[in-house]
């Protein structure tokens, strides 16, 4: 299935992947706000539907800003579920 591969990195090794079709730059998720404004508006957009939660930082941005989006959590678990387990 292609993707499209995102980083706050220049190089990260998913770029290279040859699933990535593309890759573009994001916010670094460590900084949670920056990195939740950037994916709200992302999802907003329709630019991303699908977010692989590839790290505990992910997950937790990807559950605060699909609760800010009000999106249709497919594929998701309960925000409460994904707190328990981080």
């Amino acid at each position: 299935m292609p993707v499209v591969t995102y980083s706050h990195e220049k190089h990260p090794a998913g770029r290279y992947s040859r699933y990535s079709k593309d890759f573009r730059r994001s916010p670094d998720p460590i900084d949670s706000d920056a990195f939740i404004y950037w994916l709200v508006d992302e999802m907003k957009s329709g630019s991303i539907d699908l977010v692989a939660p590839t790290s505990d930082y992910i997950v937790f941005n990807a559950v605060q800003a699909l609760d800010r989006v009000g999106g249709d959590p497919r594929g998701y678990a309960s925000a409460d579920r994904v707190y328990d387990c981080l």
